[in-house]
């Protein structure tokens, strides 16, 4: 019999968990765990470098962990598959399965909040798009560049390149793509470094097709063994899924983000509108479907880009702050995005007459005084705005000393009181 000098070293694995001992005589590895009357199952991968046979591998199946004749059946077969090496393999499972379910049982640790170390000041993984270990949504029609901000995105954090005024972090990036190919991203990638002046950084790819709460056990197996720090899911509506029978979007949502949480990384989640949204020229609060996208992720923001191209052959990009859970939302940034032969530029700008639609009504009124006093009718010819609309935001804002009225009459000047710019102000 082989001589186990060393006890189990046993660690998470993803969703799941693995068991190794010394010498490579034997590795257990479970994931897809689920509870079914009361017992844990889940599939088992066994390995052993010191069998006679083969590469190692010895067995993959279902196991019913909490079952004490699945471990003696499985033992024996093992006995069986490994000869002439004799390894106690009813001592390891018996060791390893009690693991797993004590690990199971015990859940996250219990710890006293209000009495935490303050959290570290890096709370952003690219500040301000992308909240560390967060989920975020970017949502927006179909054609508005989701999918190339998101591969800018994830340049900047694979490379640690600083771009546009934001702080980035680097680290590893994985790709789960559902609507393209490797090619496509990998062209992609090329050309928005080159548009950095960089050398294209290496970007974990996976082509998928079945939602990610089928493969999250394999995907956070993979974000752990790479160090992944960024994790981008193009896009939500295919990783979803559908619903099961009885269910509605609701269920698929809280799934997705299920799955998510268990990742251990940042997600940029890319995701759309509805068609009547898509001709709307008004501000969509939420992305299509279910609410529980909003509610469970942890920042939120709408892309807009501009309808034509303009003289240069430029188009123009507007990201608006819908949701934030830590501090206050950001003002509105502006992007113009060029398409040269050989490289993509992303370059930061004022946001555009026509994408200032979407932002608040308070801030596009105050767009149109930044240049002096106006009446009500022509702020209203300005923004857009209905008068009633502009009257009832001047009277909402009551000591925050952004507009002051002048004259005792609605349709004398108004003009803008100076403060402070606040990046943060909502936009």
């Amino acid at each position: 019999m082989a001589d186990l000098t060393l006890a189990m070293h046993f660690a998470r694995a993803g969703m799941g968990y693995t068991g190794a001992w010394d010498q490579g005589a034997c590795e257990i590895t479970i994931d897809h765990l689920r509870r079914r009357s009361g017992e844990l199952h889940g599939e088992v991968v066994i390995a052993s470098a010191i069998v006679a046979r083969g590469k190692g591998h010895l067995h993959r199946a279902s196991f019913n962990l909490s079952s004490s004749t699945s471990r003696d059946r499985l033992a024996k077969m093992l006995v069986d598959r490994s000869r002439p090496q004799e390894l106690p393999w009813d001592i390891m499972l018996e060791e390893f399965c009690t693991a797993v379910l004590n690990a199971e049982r015990a859940g996250s640790p219990v710890v006293k909040v209000g009495q935490l170390a303050p959290r570290s000041e890096d709370f952003y993984l690219v500040d301000p798009l992308l909240p560390d270990g967060k989920p975020t949504i970017v949502y927006g029609a179909g054609g508005t560049g989701k999918s190339y901000l998101a591969d800018m995105l994830a340049v900047m954090v694979a490379s640690g390149h600083q771009a546009l005024g934001w702080r980035v972090r680097q680290g590893a990036v994985l790709y789960l793509d559902w609507e393209t190919d490797a090619y496509e991203i990998d062209e992609r990638i090329k050309r928005i470094a080159a548009g950095m002046g960089i050398g294209a950084p290496p970007v974990l790819y996976r082509a998928c097709t079945a939602p990610l709460e089928d493969m999250a056990e394999d995907v956070a197996r993979r974000v752990a063994d790479e160090h992944v720090a960024l994790v981008v899911v193009d896009s939500v509506g295919m990783a979803s899924g559908t619903s099961r029978d009885g269910g509605d979007a609701n269920e698929s949502a809280i799934r997705l983000f299920g799955a998510i949480r268990y990742l251990g990384a940042s997600v940029l989640a890319l995701d759309h509108i509805t068609g009547e949204d898509v001709r709307s020229d008004k501000a969509v609060a939420k992305p299509y479907g279910s609410i529980y996208k909003v509610n469970l992720a942890r920042s939120v923001w709408e892309l807009r880009r501009s309808s034509e191209q303009d003289h240069s052959g430029d188009w123009h990009l507007g990201l608006y702050h819908r949701k934030v859970n830590r501090g206050g939302l950001h003002q509105a940034i502006g992007l113009r995005v060029r398409h040269l032969e050989n490289s993509v530029e992303f370059l930061r700008e004022e946001i555009d007459d026509e994408l200032s639609v979407a932002m608040t009504n308070g801030v596009r009124i105050e767009r149109a005084l930044r240049h002096g006093a106006l009446s009500v009718a022509e702020i209203a010819e300005a923004t857009g705005l209905a008068d009633n609309v502009i009257r009832a935001v001047i009277s909402k804002d009551k000591g925050r000393g952004r507009f002051v009225k002048v004259g005792d009459k609605w349709g004398r000047n108004v003009v803008a009181q100076p403060v402070a710019e606040d990046p943060r102000r909502v936009a």
